[in-house]
């Protein structure tokens, strides 16, 4: 199932950080470098593609200790270097390395692999230094995403159907009746790029368009206020284009789709939403129970009128 990115209200990804699923990421590892690191020190570090040693040359006169089954990255120092000067030497040294990025802040060097999956962790070996992994690699798990953008799909138009409004961002074409007022309210707000025409003929030629100067937008509500004439009354007489709809998606509404997209997963992984129930008999039903947020995010969103 494809994803509707015409009316998602969040996406794949955004499903995917809220049911704990992993998406492309790479390692990213701290190393915290000292002062006068003497004899050939080394720390450990893998890529996808190969495990590493990392050892420090002291005036080119150390000796390499061959850590087996892995590849050396030699860092070229002096015995009196300081930590932000071994710190400088270790950050050219991974960024010459294809496998990896690095940069310096201070005398911690941040080492970046340069393709997201899961490696080993890195240690600090000998040499006695702080090595954090930061970010853990991980490779993006594709198994349930056919799944998570139908139920992206689906709580998205519930959100859709429950507020009586399309929630995201698009054009929209409007026809009304006149009232003999002069305010009209528009289906989906929040309103942008407003044209509004009137015409008894129902025609709406380019000269029965009403001019913006005699309107006002009130953009959040979705409100036009005639300043002029007052609407005609007729049916269909009134043809509003315009933008209608969030072009970034409220947090309360990325909250609440998030949750139905939960609910809905936990559903079908484990044939339950939030409680269960029994009977007399002692047979276990499970219940649908709503959620906070949902409903309170489909009260302050709803419309008075059904579209």
């Amino acid at each position: 199932m494809s994803l509707d990115t015409v009316n998602n209200l969040i996406s794949l990804d955004d499903a995917k950080v809220a049911l704990g699923q992993y998406k492309d990421v790479a390692q990213v590892v701290d190393v915290l470098c000292g002062a006068d690191i003497g004899g050939a020190k080394y720390f450990l570090i893998s890529s996808i593609n190969d495990d590493y040693y990392v050892w420090f040359d002291v005036d080119d006169g150390s000796v390499d200790p061959a850590v087996a089954d892995r590849t050396g990255i030699e860092v070229d120092v002096s015995d009196d270097d300081t930590a932000l000067t071994i710190a400088t030497a270790l950050a050219v040294a991974m960024e010459a390395e294809t496998d990896f990025s690095a940069t310096r802040y201070g005398r911690t060097v941040r080492i970046t692999n340069a393709a997201a999956g899961t490696v080993t962790e890195a240690t600090a070996g000998d040499t006695g230094w702080t090595v954090t992994t930061q970010v853990e690699g991980h490779i993006n798990d594709t198994t349930s995403d056919d799944l998570l953008n139908d139920l992206i799909n689906q709580a998205s138009w519930y959100l859709n159907d429950e507020t009586h409004r399309e929630l995201k961002s698009r054009s929209q074409t409007e026809y009304h009746d006149g009232t003999g007022g002069y305010e009209l309210w528009l289906r989906h707000p929040p309103i942008s790029t407003v044209t509004l025409y009137q015409d008894s003929d129902r025609a709406f030629a380019a000269a029965t368009e009403i001019s913006s100067d005699d309107y006002v937008v009130y953009e959040d509500m979705g409100k036009l206020w005639l300043t002029g004439d007052s609407f005609l009354y007729d049916r269909y007489v009134i043809k509003v284009t315009y933008t209608g709809g969030y072009s970034t998606i409220p947090y309360d509404l990325q909250r609440a789709c998030r949750e139905l997209v939960a609910q809905g997963y936990e559903l079908l992984q484990h044939h339950a939403y939030s409680g269960e129930r029994s009977n007399e008999a002692g047979v276990t039903n499970y219940r649908l129970d709503d959620l906070p947020n949902v409903k309170a995010a489909i009260r302050r969103y709803r419309k008075d009128y059904i579209l």
